[in-house]
């Protein structure tokens, strides 16, 4: 019989404070902490933590502080019933919303990099990694449409 590792835990300051910008998911309060979802659902790939161990920044959602220390006095499962919301969507489609927060920055970085390293006239745009090809501006022979009807 084989034992099964426990995943490392994923830790992401970055999302935990996107968490934290948001209003709280229950009662839209501003007073929000992020709170972990502990809870497991087999079917999307969430395990189980005991207790002393945290889940993954992944399973986080905004809660007021009130929702929050209620959260944590009754079944977990319980509780987003109570509220009507699925604690596993709302946490991936937080993680997906800030994934790609997280790459605009990026390239806005990438894109001021450039322009800091060469001007925006002289500096090579890549994509992925080779030479955006350059695009020869043509003039057309006859800037309007003729024929039929155009005369």
């Amino acid at each position: 019989m084989t034992l099964r590792q426990r995943q490392p835990r994923e830790t992401d300051e970055t999302h935990c404070r996107y968490i934290a910008s948001l209003p709280c998911e229950i009662c839209a309060g501003i007073d929000v902490q992020v709170a972990h979802i502990r809870t497991s659902n087999i079917s999307i790939g969430k395990r189980d933590t005991g207790g002393g161990e945290r889940p993954s920044d992944k399973w986080t959602l905004p809660l007021c502080v009130a929702h929050h220390a209620e959260q944590h006095t009754m079944n977990e499962l319980a509780f987003w019933k109570k509220y009507g919301i699925d604690p596993f969507m709302r946490a991936l489609f937080h993680w997906a919303a800030s994934a790609a927060l997280r790459a605009a920055a990026d390239l806005r970085k990438r894109k001021v990099t450039l322009i800091r390293q060469g001007g925006a006239r002289k500096s090579k745009l890549t994509i992925s990694g080779r030479e955006r090809p350059k695009r020869k501006a043509t003039i057309p022979s006859r800037p309007f449409p003729t024929g039929r009807g155009f005369q």
